[in-house]
């Protein structure tokens, strides 16, 4: 028999994505029991087709009330299945396995949580293309105490812009952080691996999902996430975030040079100045307790920026 599976998706005006994401969850070799909408008053459709489902539910919350953490806490309190999914708005399953193929994950001993690997959209620039190659690779890793060694930073990386959790693991964990800015999932990650579970990313299980940030919005992202690690520092003080980040540039720029994309690597290291500034400024955050970082951070530009990506 198939595991009762809750999936949650937070969402802000997603009627762009939302009816062709519910139509592929819906067709899914393993459906899910229910899909778990919390929407943040839209101000487009996005509440009146995903009441067209009779297996989504629809729980609303006002604007200011969301946090990537507690808003996706409402979910796991309000689900039913024993493993639940979580998704961002703007994501495609490429294929039907994606559930599937996610929670086979949990036949490894250990094994607590799970993320799939994140295929750029067509249309996504060449920099974000590759930059999901290296993040995402074609196989899969299992994660414990061991990987810190090797992975530094990445022994957390984790995405809740596809994910999947065993609900009893996730509560006896604690639940997400609240409130919290951006990293609420390696949180999470961290949580697991040293209380002695395993994370894993499952190559198999791919969706689409990708960015066009501009400047201003990379220096923002990377801020933002350096500065809720710096407020949790606890979770992320043994391990190294730097090591990981370089062998990404330099992967970066190696096949866009190798590929005569000149321009583009030029832009690229522009890009990597706005987000080692962004990361830089955000590490300064350690310096104030989170209940400062939090009251300075969660505010109404923030709120247009986030954008719900993990």
């Amino acid at each position: 028999m198939n595991p009762a599976i809750s999936l949650i998706i937070p969402t802000l005006n997603a009627e762009k994505y939302i009816k062709s994401l519910l139509d592929r969850l819906f067709s899914q070799t393993i459906v899910p029991t229910e899909v778990i909408v919390i929407d943040s008053q839209s101000d487009d459709r996005t509440v009146e087709l995903c009441r067209e489902y009779d297996r989504v539910k629809v729980i609303e919350i006002q604007r200011e009330d969301f946090d990537h953490g507690g808003t996706r806490h409402i979910g796991f309190k309000e689900a039913k299945g024993d493993i639940c999914l979580v998704m961002s708005q703007d994501v495609l399953p490429k294929d039907n396995y994606y559930i599937q193929n996610l929670i086979k994950a949990f036949d490894t001993d250990g094994v607590v949580m799970a993320t799939g690997r994140q295929i750029p959209y067509p249309d996504s620039p060449l920099t974000e293309k590759i930059t999901r190659e290296f993040n995402y690779p074609d196989f899969d890793i299992i994660k414990d105490r061991s990987s810190a060694e090797k992975l530094g930073i990445k022994t957390y990386f984790f995405s809740d812009v596809c994910s999947a959790y065993i609900k009893s693991k996730y509560f006896a964990l604690g639940g997400y952080d609240t409130p919290s800015l951006i990293c609420n999932d390696m949180i999470m990650a961290a949580k697991a691996i040293n209380a002695g579970y395993k994370t894993a990313y499952i190559s198999s299980a791919q969706v689409y999902h990708s960015h066009k940030y501009t400047l201003k919005q990379q220096y923002k992202r990377n801020f933002d996430v350096s500065a809720d690690m710096a407020i949790n520092n606890k979770y992320f003080s043994d391990v190294s975030d730097t090591s990981e980040g370089l062998k990404m540039v330099r992967y970066v720029l190696k096949r866009l040079l190798s590929g005569l994309h000149f321009i583009t690597a030029f832009y690229y290291c522009i890009e990597c100045a706005a987000k080692f500034l962004g990361n830089r400024a955000g590490k300064k955050y350690d310096r104030m307790n989170k209940k400062q970082i939090l009251k300075r951070t969660m505010n109404k530009s923030y709120w247009k920026r986030t954008k719900y990506v993990s």
